[in-house]
């Protein structure tokens, strides 16, 4: 995917910052003086996502098989 940005007014030099977004490793940042990057992990809240995802699949399976109904006040409490 390409972002097109309008440049900024330059502040405090004119060394690059790199950053690397991603779904295991959400963040990781780069500058041109650092020695190593910094790297922001994301396994916890990909293991969220999917935990919820699981339960929400699930109750609506559960309510087609049920009256084939789309929806309820436990599956509103789960979004």
């Amino acid at each position: 995917m390409v972002v097109e940005v309008e440049k900024p007014p330059i502040r405090g030099g004119n060394k690059p910052l790199y950053i690397d977004l991603g779904v295991r490793c959400l963040a990781t940042i780069w500058h041109e003086g650092m020695k190593q990057p910094i790297a922001f992990r994301g396994g916890e809240h990909l293991w969220d996502w999917w935990y919820w995802t699981r339960k929400i699949a699930k109750e609506q399976s559960r309510l087609a098989r049920v009256n084939k109904i789309r929806t309820s006040r436990k599956l509103r409490k789960l979004y």
